[in-house]
């Protein structure tokens, strides 16, 4: 069933939002991000340093995610 893990098949699309430099995508668990694609996460933009599926940005210092500023 779509949606009811981060880790099945079935990946969601994160929102468009609007920033100072275009449109990136928000931020959601289930997405594999394979390295340098930009999110949204709470009013922040980060940017995937490496493969990631359901690690949050900003959980961990030494994360896949690389904190580019407030929106």
């Amino acid at each position: 069933m779509p949606g009811s893990t981060p880790w099945g098949s079935w990946m969601e699309v994160g929102a468009a939002v609007p920033t100072a430099d275009g449109t990136v995508s928000a931020w959601t668990p289930s997405w594999v991000y394979t390295g340098g694609e930009t999110v949204a996460h709470d009013g922040r933009l980060w940017k995937a340093k490496w493969w990631t599926r359901n690690q949050e940005p900003g959980a961990s210092p030494w994360g896949p995610w690389q904190d580019l500023g407030a929106l």
